[in-house]
């Protein structure tokens, strides 16, 4: 993945799209804190296929943030195993939050992969982790600058206040888009669950 062209393209997709991912990550970020993350899940996912729709020219539907609760277990199981993960990671003695820091761009990538290919391919969870490992270990340093990079856009708002960081947050939406339509075709096809015999 080119990082300055994803970069690029995260930004200008939401430029052009300014409206509707405002206001689609403005609810998904709602619903999922009033939900205590439990359906945020399914809400990034449909984010997620929200911002491929634009990146295709396809006509993008608002409702489409609510389309994939059909999803909602394994896209549940992404979220809970990464939470528990940055968790453990964020209680090791003295490094802890430095752990946090430095993997949790790489943790922005694994998620994106992993909910867009349960969501957009319907792949179980752990073979949607899996691949999403694999394809962050093929090109770690500029998944990770990516990763650093949208996160810090993301959340630049929240240096000033909440309002800016509404403003800002759309970025890491229409990111995590530009890295799934960028680096899915590489990424194999995992049988779903429902197929395997």
């Amino acid at each position: 993945m080119d990082f300055g062209k994803g970069i690029r393209q995260s930004i200008d997709l939401y430029l052009q799209n300014f409206g509707i991912l405002l206001a689609a990550t403005l609810v998904v970020g709602l619903l999922s804190c009033l939900t205590f993350g439990i359906l945020a899940g399914p809400l990034c996912g449909g984010l997620l296929v929200l911002g491929l729709k634009l990146l295709r020219n396809e006509k993008p539907e608002f409702k489409e943030i609510f389309a994939h609760f059909d999803q909602f277990v394994p896209t549940l199981i992404i979220s809970l195993l990464l939470w528990v993960v940055g968790l453990a990671l964020s209680h090791i003695p003295a490094i802890g939050w430095l752990l946090v820091l430095v993997l949790g761009p790489a943790g922005y990538g694994i998620y994106a992969l992993a909910i867009g290919l349960v969501v957009d391919r319907k792949t179980d969870p752990l073979s949607a982790l899996r691949l999403s490992l694999d394809c962050l270990g093929r090109q770690l340093l500029p998944l990770w600058l990516f990763g650093l990079a949208i996160s810090i856009l993301s959340w630049l708002g929240a240096a000033l206040c909440f309002i800016p960081i509404i403003l800002t947050m759309p970025v890491g939406a229409a990111g995590m888009a530009v890295l799934y339509h960028e680096l899915s075709p590489g990424i194999p096809r995992a049988l779903p669950l429902k197929d395997r015999t």
